[in-house]
């Protein structure tokens, strides 16, 4: 009994977060209402000390430029889309997948093989540590399961980020990206709500339409929290 002891108690620690890249480049890309709200704040700022000193055409035009910069930030913001954006759609997308026991969606964004590692949080010796995977073999196994004793009434995503200027990976795993997803869980059969963390890493493959894709290489099991709320 030592070992599930141990395994639990290392899967219920909270994992370290990857890193999610530069602040500018997300608060201008990704997430920038508090870049909008800075640069409003700032423009209403100068435009009433402005006013105040009977400058009122000034006082418009700087209220005006400040409007105009962030609606700017914001149009930028919908219309680029960053890589980490990307990996991000991805990530959530396989959880969808995974839970829906979708085997068509699967095996469109599997690598050529898949390195997992369960119960390494642990540090536990003999675990799976790093064992290839063949893709359709774990889509079979994913699919099974899914619909069957491992079926869910419900999860959500609670948070996924990622980095796709990482170079390291778990094990020998070639990375050109990252992320990192927080799922909550209601399983069907058990009805004890589980929270995880999963660290997936990634490559880039050539797609269909001659434009690279995303495609999943490892996966590695976190963290594992039964009886959870999720956070």
């Amino acid at each position: 009994m030592a070992a599930p002891a141990a395994l639990l108690a290392g899967l219920a620690q909270a994992p370290g977060l990857i890193d999610r890249g530069p602040l500018w480049s997300r608060w201008l890309f990704e997430q920038p209402w508090p870049l909008i709200a800075a640069v409003v704040a700032a423009s209403a700022a100068i435009a009433w000390r402005r006013n105040a000193r009977g400058r009122g055409a000034s006082a418009a035009v700087v209220m005006a430029a400040g409007v105009a910069c962030a609606g700017a930030a914001y149009v930028t913001s919908r219309v680029v889309q960053t890589e980490r954006e990307s990996l991000v759609a991805r990530t959530r997308a396989l959880v969808d997948a995974v839970v829906g026991a979708d085997a068509a969606a699967l095996r469109a964004t599997l690598g050529r093989s898949v390195a997992l590692r369960l119960g390494a949080a642990a540090g536990i010796a003999g675990g799976l540590g790093g064992a290839a995977v063949e893709p359709e073999r774990l889509v079979e196994q994913v699919t099974a399961q899914m619909s069957g004793p491992y079926r869910l009434i419900e999860h959500r995503t609670r948070w996924a980020r990622a980095d796709t200027d990482a170079r390291r990976a778990p094990g020998a795993v070639r990375a050109d990206g990252l992320s990192q997803v927080r799922v909550w869980a209601d399983p069907a059969q058990s009805r004890v709500p589980v929270s995880s963390t999963w660290l997936l890493t990634w490559e880039r493959l050539p797609g269909r339409s001659g434009q690279e894709r995303w495609a999943l290489r490892g996966i590695e099991l976190q963290s594992l929290d039964a009886f959870s709320t999720g956070w």
